[in-house]
């Protein structure tokens, strides 16, 4: 069963930063799983780059989603980020899987676009981030925890 533990408003895309800033920084363990959901551009991608910020990675801004590659990886300081858009999948194979579930596995951070296609069974932190679209800057943003 999820749980609430976050429910805010964003009235800019600065704000959107702040609060991923906030929830990433709010963390004792960054070894989890982040999954974001929320329409095509609710915002994923700019909450992502939030976290980005919140590790000082300078060209936070140059994130993009990996849309094609289907997952990026970043080493930052001692942190492994690995960055997945799975907007292009709508059902996992076995190859899919494996290299999906190897990555999920190690020891980093991983942020999941469109991950609430699919029902990770994995023994690892899980956050779910829901992005609302609410107007063309504001969102509204609920954060469960499993």
């Amino acid at each position: 069963m999820k749980s609430l533990i976050l429910e805010k408003n964003s009235k800019n895309p600065e704000e959107t930063l702040q609060i991923a800033e906030e929830f990433i920084n709010s963390l004792d363990d960054k070894n989890c799983i982040i999954v974001l959901s929320g329409e095509l551009g609710a915002g994923k991608t700019h909450f992502t780059k939030g976290i980005f910020k919140s590790f000082n990675f300078e060209n936070y801004n140059q994130v993009t989603s990996p849309t094609f590659d289907l997952v990026n990886t970043y080493k930052i300081d001692n942190i492994i980020i690995h960055h997945f858009d799975l907007y292009r999948i709508d059902k996992l194979n076995s190859d899919d899987t494996q290299w999906l579930y190897e990555l999920l596995n190690d020891n980093s951070l991983c942020i999941i676009e469109w991950g609430n296609k699919f029902d990770f069974q994995i023994n690892k932190k899980l956050y779910e981030i829901e992005i609302i679209f609410l107007g063309e800057n504001e969102r509204h943003i609920k954060i469960f925890t499993n």
